[in-house]
């Protein structure tokens, strides 16, 4: 999807959309920010939260990265009570995240994938594989985005200003095949600079996922609450992955290229193969304005 960064003066207009109405998302407490998000000199959106998602093409490899690359990431970012999840050996963990969102209350749809290391909060332990895929919130696990590279430049203004995400305007492509789902992220130069594709395998089950987000605003750490819900397919190889560089194979790959929007991510040395996928479609999805009761300096 080509990126869009015109923001309609007009507000997008499908609140009765009857996919909004479904008992997931009645069961949510609706509520709105302190004030309204100014997206330029003229426009000002009043936004409902949590913000609603429906029909959304979802997923999600697993990968082993280097810990110490993801250790120096997440400092910088979060500050030392934030610590990322090791696994064996030196690695660490990584997700990269495909969402085409195609329907979005009071919103164009648009598509996004999400890099994140999974992190424990103020926890003695960073040792959890498949952390992310673990149901439910103890407060003190969840995952620290560090690239998210989207097609919609109200989002990318709602997600810097309102969570602190590192969102950018990109060119942003998703599809969905019939074994797998696939994206490609395009950098400032219009070169590919991430490239992933997914299985579409495993056993069907409906469940619902919540997680944290943790992030940081005006040095400030917060948290913000994310729910998936939907029918998804888990699939997991127990080998040896290889680097990124190698170029993966049929089991799901991940190719980190040269251009500009890389050189973070050839950091991290990740592998080329997922060693877990999780994919679904239709899937039904909210996140909430951050947790203030977390919101403390980073240190």
């Amino acid at each position: 999807m080509e990126p869009r960064f015109e923001i309609d003066p007009n507000p997008y207009e499908n609140d009765s959309d009857p996919a909004f109405a479904t008992p997931f998302f009645r069961r949510f407490i609706r509520h709105r920010a302190a004030t309204p998000l100014h997206l330029s000199e003229d426009i000002a959106r009043d936004y409902p939260f949590p913000t609603f998602y429906a029909d959304v093409a979802y997923g999600l490899g697993l990968f082993g990265c280097s810990y110490a690359a993801a250790e120096g990431m997440v400092t910088a970012g979060l500050g030392h009570e934030v610590r990322p999840v090791g696994v064996w050996g030196g690695r660490g963990l990584l997700g990269v995240a495909l969402y085409d969102y195609h329907k979005v209350e009071g919103m164009a749809p648009y598509s996004e994938i999400a890099v994140a290391l999974p992190v424990t909060y103020r926890q003695w332990w960073s040792m959890l594989p498949l952390l992310p895929l673990v149901p439910g919130l103890d407060g003190g696990t969840g995952s620290f985005v560090i690239d998210m590279p989207m097609t919609s430049k109200e989002n990318q203004i709602r997600g810097n200003r309102i969570w602190g995400l590192p969102k950018t305007t990109r060119r942003v492509d998703i599809e969905v095949r019939t074994s797998e789902i696939a994206g490609t992220a395009y950098g400032d130069d219009n070169a590919p600079y991430l490239e992933i594709v997914l299985p579409r395998r495993g056993r069907t089950r409906t469940s619902t996922t919540e997680s944290w987000v943790f992030t940081r605003l005006d040095d400030t750490l917060l948290r913000s609450r994310s729910v998936l819900h939907g029918a998804f397919r888990t699939w997991a190889q127990l080998r040896r992955q290889r680097d990124a560089t190698d170029g993966g194979s049929a089991h799901g790959r991940l190719r980190i290229g040269q251009g500009a929007g890389s050189a973070q991510l050839r950091e991290l040395q990740i592998s080329s193969e997922p060693f877990l996928v999780k994919t679904g479609l239709n899937i039904s999805s909210i996140f909430d304005l951050p947790d203030r009761r977390l919101a403390s300096p980073v240190r």
